[in-house]
């Protein structure tokens, strides 16, 4: 049976006798996956395309929330244009 738990779905199954392990369920690619007793709350599982998309949603999520990491990032990304503007420039003279 599946079950839903704080909005996860869960699948129960015993490893042991008196001893319940459960299967959850990846928010993103919605595999199964067993939980890990070290990290109470995982939702994705630890296939790199799941780990990507946690990835880019804890981004996501930081640059809304917190407004130095926003400065940080546009900091960051402006620095690497200017590094860069010749291979840019490239790539824009390379598409029709």
């Amino acid at each position: 049976p599946i079950i839903a738990y704080n909005s996860v779905k869960i699948k129960p199954f015993p490893i042991r006798q008196g001893m319940v392990m459960a299967e959850i369920e990846c928010v993103y690619c919605g595999n199964f996956f067993e939980e890990s007793p070290r990290h109470k709350n995982q939702m994705y599982c630890e296939k790199k395309v799941c780990k990507n998309a946690k990835k880019a949603a804890w981004q996501r999520h930081k640059i809304k929330t917190d407004p130095d990491y926003r400065a940080n990032q546009k900091s960051s990304q402006k620095g690497w244009v200017q590094e860069n503007l010749r291979l840019l420039e490239k790539i824009s003279q390379e598409k029709p």
